[in-house]
């Protein structure tokens, strides 16, 4: 895995490394990982880092409106079916399934995307 420092134009290969920071040799703040197949400019090219940069702040402001869609969807199914369960007649089960599915919807916190100005 390719992890970069924007601010250094420093590449750092690491194995597979899930939820960890990685950080960068030289100034010590956290590494950007880009995969294995997204490929790292010379350090002399700046224009190339700076594309590069705009890339992944694009591609991560887009991940972030799918995952905030996703979020809203399923907060408004997870609402309705709640609402469908409590129409019907009571009984054990359902109950558990409406304090399982009100659960659910309390641990929604949809993130917030920054608005483009």
């Amino acid at each position: 895995m390719a992890w970069v420092c924007f601010s250094c134009r420093l590449a750092v290969r690491r194995r597979f490394v899930r939820h960890a920071m990685v950080p960068c040799p030289e100034c010590g703040r956290p590494c950007v990982d880009l995969g294995y197949k997204i490929p790292v400019p010379p350090k002399a090219k700046l224009r190339d880092w700076r594309i590069l940069e705009q890339q992944v702040l694009q591609r991560r402001r887009e991940d972030a409106q799918v995952e905030f869609r996703y979020m809203i969807r399923r907060k408004h199914w997870l609402e309705r079916e709640i609402a469908r369960l409590q129409s019907m007649p009571v009984n054990d089960g359902r109950s558990k399934a409406i304090k399982l599915l009100r659960k659910e919807l309390a641990a929604l916190r949809p993130m917030r995307i920054a608005r483009r100005k």
